[in-house]
C-alpha cells in the first residue's frame, strides 16, 4: 500500500496539498503497521489511514493506474477493519 501511494506521490502530485495528503496516508498506514507488528491492533490508527487513502483517491490527481491501486488498498483495508485483523 505504501509502495502505491509513493509511486502516485512521484507520477501524479501536483502541488503541496496532493503531496500532504499522501505523506499523511503513508504516516498513519506506517504507525498501524507498527501498532499491528507488536500485536495491537489499533483501529483508530486504521480509521486514520482509511480516511487518508480515501482523501487522497477522492482528492489528488491521479493516474488511471494509481487511482485503481489505491481503490484496491483502500478495499483491504476497509476488510481488514471488519475482520479485525484476522484474514
Amino acid at each position: 500500500m505504501q509502495a502505491d501511494l509513493h509511486h502516485s506521490v512521484h507520477h501524479g502530485a501536483r502541488n503541496d496539498k496532493e503531496h500532504d495528503r499522501v505523506e499523511a496516508a503513508v504516516k498513519h498506514l506506517s504507525d498501524f503497521d507498527r501498532n499491528l507488528s507488536e500485536n495491537k491492533f489499533a483501529k483508530d490508527r486504521l480509521d486514520e489511514s482509511i480516511d487518508d487513502v480515501k482523501n487522497v483517491v477522492e482528492n489528488n490527481t491521479l493516474e488511471a493506474r494509481d487511482r485503481d491501486a489505491l481503490s484496491t488498498d483502500l478495499s483491504d483495508l476497509r476488510r481488514l477493519r471488519e475482520n479485525r485483523g484476522n484474514m
